[in-house]
């Protein structure tokens, strides 16, 4: 073990910095300098950074059901070969089946219906349980399954983890109030933020339709994107722009999904008849959008 003293520690480095997880994880019982090197945050943020670029060594996550157990499986199947799943099996408890956010530089962030969080990384298959807001709410601001968003991010400031969840109170005489939590991981603890109210937009929100796109997090509301910066934890709306969304005529079905774009925010809208389907692409840009589409796709019957 002394040859490693002649090693410059920036060799050692760019050497751990090119090995897969699993590898890691031994090679952290080398010795303490390599253990303090593996698990420092610096490192981490580099190794997954190495990773995003690697395009061979992307995965798919599979979540299903166990039909014996009725526990929540996942399974993490390679990119060269489908045919051979990986299963990370854990079981929940017995609050029901969990809903999924991310991947987020590599973690994901797990949550059930009666709020019981998780932030689980499937490379070391650590998973970790994330206290509940320790705020009472009044009547008016009860969990329920509509009148609840969450979101997944990472801050790019100071390189940290956090969970934005967002309630809102029933809808009375015009008025729609709002409260923000926000849990920090490297704190490990939720604190209330203060935002600016947005009213008459709350029944419009959409679960599914949701992205966490270069350091802000995005749900849909119909006409309106609802923005939140992770870092400076500011919210805001942008009005989707009516070129994205063609005139449709007959029988026609719509749906509108977000994801990733070179960098940027990019929501996909897309028109399906019988025949064919027709994609509008509309590109977030510099506080600008850009039309994409639109594109015809035939169907393969």
């Amino acid at each position: 073990m002394d040859n490693f003293g002649h090693i410059p520690r920036d060799v050692i480095i760019e050497i751990l910095s090119r090995l897969p997880v699993k590898s890691l994880l031994r090679f952290k019982c080398v010795c303490k300098s390599w253990r303090s090197i593996i698990t420092g945050h610096s490192f981490i943020y580099e190794h997954l950074n190495m990773a995003l670029v690697d395009c061979k060594r992307a995965r798919l996550l599979i979540m299903h059901i166990d039909p014996h157990t009725r526990a929540t499986v996942f399974s993490l199947f390679t990119n060269e070969q489908l045919k051979a799943p990986k299963n990370l099996r854990f079981h929940t408890k017995p609050q029901g089946h969990f809903r999924i956010m991310g991947p987020c530089h590599g973690l994901f962030c797990l949550y059930d219906y009666y709020e019981n969080f998780f932030l689980w990384n499937p490379a070391t298959r650590e998973i970790k349980d994330m206290p509940k807001t320790p705020i009472r709410l009044s009547r008016e601001f009860v969990h329920k399954p509509n009148n609840a968003l969450y979101g997944f991010g990472f801050d790019l400031k100071t390189r940290d983890y956090k969970v934005v969840k967002m309630l809102w109170s029933d809808y009375k005489d015009g008025v729609g109030e709002y409260r923000v939590y926000v849990y920090t991981l490297s704190t490990n603890s939720w604190r209330k933020i203060d935002v600016a109210l947005l009213t008459r937009v709350y029944y419009s929100f959409s679960y599914y339709n949701s992205a966490y796109v270069n350091g802000t997090y995005y749900w849909w509301a119909r006409l309106f994107i609802v923005c939140f910066d992770i870092s400076n934890e500011q919210l805001w709306m942008i009005r989707l722009p009516k070129l994205i969304f063609p005139p449709m005529e007959g029988d026609v079905r719509a749906s509108t999904t977000f994801n990733e774009y070179n960098g940027s925010l990019a929501v996909f809208f897309f028109l399906q008849n019988e025949t064919e389907t027709c994609l509008n692409c509309g590109h977030w840009i510099d506080m600008a959008w850009q039309l994409l589409g639109p594109s015809t796709l035939l169907l393969d019957c």
